[in-house]
């Protein structure tokens, strides 16, 4: 039987070693009734040279991240969780300095980046309701074209989407970098949530979705059924992001030079 998202899916994408995920029996959905008939093999897809999806690293797990300002990376709020002494989330975001940005999608990236702040909702710790964050940079990266993101558009059933992630399963080959990932269009709408097939992987945790049309980010990978091979489809959660203006409003502020302490917080949380 598959993990959830091997513990949310950065849970086991260690630096030393991979861990692999067990072969399932039977899919599990990530949350909810979502149908587990389409596991099935994935299409070959390209990877990317969208240098605005960068790596997360932090105490040992890695996840994907997307930087959508010159100094804001937007990525998963489990992403930023901390753990206690026998590795379990706990309800509290790690400090800045435990985090590090690595830049470049292939094996060796050309840059890091260290994180001055950390902002999030109070919810989303485990992924779920509010599984966003944004992390602020100590100093601005203008080398790289950040990304676009939808918040002014809700997404819509069927909408075809593209998927990206620093993952790597228990089968895959070919080293750390980049990968476009295989995935179906959108199968169902939640108020903070959509739900689809992906071929996702331990690591993928945080990474970008994008409107295959527009190019503009409307989500972030919250957590999947897995299966250990890179190439198999599998129920997905995506976190919109578009319920989350006020975080992204926050993000700007820090960054301009307010102190988050002094803002009001993010305290939306929107229902299933």
């Amino acid at each position: 039987m598959t993990l959830l998202a091997c513990q949310l899916l950065s849970g086991c994408a260690l630096l030393s070693t991979r861990r692999p995920v067990d072969l399932p029996t039977s899919p599990r959905p990530a949350s909810g009734s979502l149908d587990t008939s389409s596991f099935m093999a994935a299409p070959e897809r390209e990877d990317t040279d969208n240098d605005a999806i960068v790596r997360i690293v932090s105490r040992g797990t890695a996840c994907t991240g997307t930087l959508v300002a010159p100094q804001l990376v937007l990525t998963a709020h489990h992403c930023v969780a901390a753990r206690d002494d026998y590795g379990e989330i706990v309800a509290r975001d790690i400090d800045p300095e435990e985090l590090e940005i690595e830049v470049g999608g292939d094996y060796l990236p050309w840059r890091h980046s260290a994180v001055r702040e950390v902002l999030a909702p109070p919810c989303g710790y485990r992924t779920g309701i509010g599984d966003l964050a944004i992390l602020v940079l100590e100093t601005p990266i203008h080398s790289i074209v950040p990304q676009d993101i939808e918040l002014g558009q809700a997404p819509v059933s069927s909408q075809p989407v593209e998927i990206f992630g620093f993952g790597s399963c228990a089968t895959s080959a070919g080293g750390l970098r980049r990968h476009l990932r295989a995935a179906s269009g959108i199968q169902e709408i939640l108020p903070s949530r959509f739900r689809l097939s992906a071929a996702i992987c331990p690591g993928d945790s945080g990474g970008p979705v994008l409107d295959l049309e527009s190019q503009k980010l409307i989500g972030v990978v919250s957590a999947s059924d897995m299966d250990g091979q890179e190439a198999t489809l599998g129920p997905t959660e995506i976190t919109r992001i578009d319920r989350f203006g006020d975080l992204f409003a926050l993000g700007s502020a820090v960054a301009d030079g307010a102190s988050a302490a002094e803002l009001p917080p993010v305290t939306s949380c929107p229902g299933r």
